[in-house]
């Protein structure tokens, strides 16, 4: 396959440079600069903000840290033996649904009005990493390396698994009509495994594998998608932070690779706005690099304290949570 590489680069840009802290550029992108930080207390490996905007759920080691956005403190913490990792809430925000990142996976599900766990929905086959909601909240779509992509009913807990190539997995992104789930597989860490690096896409209607596209990139991590489903961006994570990395484009109907967005390091979160015009990557150096989608140009740079694991929007998009190690920073899109 010939991946055609997008002209545009991060050099375009007059606030591209590493330990920026935002400003306006010549692209017109808007301010973006860091504007607080939450003590946690906990080594954080994901974070995600609440549908009204208030508060923020981060997961820690073995519990969860739950942060008033307004008061800019974390107010509670929900203990999670299984190692949470990414956390997904439901559309009115009575739930948290969280993947759990131990040998012994499962979703977990927390009461966030008592801000209690209430339960974990057993998964065999290893721990989960990514997790999708379905639009009407009915359902989860998680994967991980034994059991493959698994759909889980969040009201019956039934569980039901698809094989996918051999591989780790990493981010899930669901369409916005819910026809589609998109999983990540990667055979870096395991060159003997078979199969490519991929995108494998799960046609929900009947729960089975439609297309895999391959990515050749190396390490596809997270992935988000575009408003309107058409396209879907993917993360690398190479094995060096000195690897050239980039974001890769994919053109769902086609099913193929359609560009590439060129990053610096190595992406431990990505983003993207609610109307699909800024997308947010994160590297583990603790550099936010926002891209202008339409031109795939890094508009503009923030820097925070590294290392870095974890980045969520604020519902309007206009402000990004950067987990940290210990510290939740609050950055002002513009």
């Amino acid at each position: 396959m010939v991946i055609a590489v997008m002209l545009a680069t991060a050099a375009g840009c007059s606030s591209g440079r590493e330990g920026d802290t935002g400003g306006a550029n010549d692209a017109g992108a808007p301010a973006a600069a860091e504007v607080a930080t939450i003590d946690t207390g906990l080594r954080m490996a994901g974070v995600s903000a609440s549908p009204d905007g208030r508060f923020a759920h981060a997961a820690g080691q073995d519990e969860i840290a739950v942060v008033d956005l307004t008061a800019a403190k974390t107010i509670d913490t929900i203990g999670y033996a299984p190692g949470p990792r990414q956390i997904r809430f439901s559309g009115d925000g009575s739930r948290a649904y969280v993947a759990s990142g131990t040998i012994n996976g499962g979703v977990g599900v927390i009461d966030t009005a008592s801000r209690r766990l209430t339960g974990i929905i057993p998964v065999d086959g290893g721990p989960l990493y990514g997790l999708a909601l379905a639009p009407d909240g009915l359902r989860g779509y998680s994967a991980n390396s034994g059991a493959g992509a698994v759909v889980v009913d969040l009201k019956t807990r039934a569980v039901q698994a698809i094989p996918l190539p051999r591989g780790e997995r990493g981010g899930v992104a669901m369409s916005p009509d819910g026809r589609y789930a998109y999983f990540t597989t990667d055979t870096s860490l395991a060159p003997r495994l078979p199969g490519p690096r991929s995108v494998n896409v799960l046609d929900t209607s009947g729960n089975t594998i439609s297309a895999t596209i391959t990515v050749n990139a190396e390490r596809p991590h997270e992935v988000a998608i575009s408003p309107d489903g058409r396209r879907l961006y993917v993360a690398h994570f190479p094995s060096s932070q000195d690897t050239p990395n980039a974001v890769s484009l994919i053109d769902t109907a086609a099913g193929a690779i359609t560009g590439t967005i060129p990053v610096k390091g190595r992406s431990t979160g990505l983003a993207l706005s609610p109307d699909g015009r800024r997308l947010h990557v994160l590297d583990e150096s603790g550099t936010l690099q926002t891209v202008e989608t339409a031109t795939g140009v890094v508009v503009t740079t923030v820097q925070v304290g590294s290392p870095t694991n974890g980045l969520a929007l604020a519902p309007d998009g206009r402000k990004a949570y950067v987990a940290g190690d210990t510290t939740l920073h609050v950055i002002n899109l513009g």
